[in-house]
């Protein structure tokens, strides 16, 4: 037989510790480039943008906790 993965939960977005790590400070940087546009005098569209890595980056973060905190 071959060994399976465990069961993770679905809200996960990467499948590993790096993957989370690597995408969160992406949506980071976004987030803040979207922030720096629309204080800038950008549109709306910068501002839900803003929004939505906002959410993103939070979700990719707390995958990379769980990972953190499950490895082993």
């Amino acid at each position: 037989m071959t060994d399976q993965e465990p069961k993770r939960p679905r809200w996960l977005a990467a499948r590993t510790e790096t993957g989370a790590l690597i995408t969160g400070i992406g949506y980071t940087v976004l987030f803040i480039l979207f922030l720096l546009i629309a204080v800038g005098g950008g549109s709306a569209w910068n501002v839900l943008l803003g929004i939505l890595c906002a959410v993103l980056a939070a979700v990719e973060w707390a995958t990379y906790v769980y990972w953190r905190r499950h490895r082993g």
